[in-house]
């Protein structure tokens, strides 16, 4: 885990199914949500972007699959989780 960014960080879970990746993200979602940090803030929340590695995938274009789910998941309220679907074959 990193940050990547301004307010962005990546996390990277090697060897690991997308359902899976699905259950970390909306645990973290969920556990933001729910903590109290200060009494003097308002409430935090957190919007993920999830992508699973396709073999022969380059890294900048997973990096981007990951970023488009973040900007859909903003765009769709916030505090969500959200993944990409790609439909281009990688060979």
């Amino acid at each position: 885990m990193g940050r990547w960014g301004g307010e962005e960080f990546l996390i990277i879970c090697p060897n690991t199914a997308i359902e899976t990746l699905e259950k970390v993200a909306e645990n973290l979602r969920e556990k933001i949500a729910k903590h109290d940090f200060s009494n003097n803030i308002p409430q935090l929340t957190a919007s993920f972007g999830i992508a699973y590695y396709k073999p022969k995938q380059d890294t900048l274009s997973l990096v981007k699959e990951a970023d488009n789910a973040l900007y859909i998941a903003k765009d769709l309220g916030r505090n969500r989780v959200e993944q990409v679907v790609s439909l281009k074959k990688t060979i």
